[in-house]
């Protein structure tokens, strides 16, 4: 998880897919 790097948005690799807003 890069929530430590990117809080607004969390980059998944496993989706392959960017939450953003969390």
């Amino acid at each position: 998880m890069d929530v430590q790097r990117h809080p607004q948005c969390i980059h998944e690799k496993k989706y392959q897919r960017i939450l953003c807003g969390r």
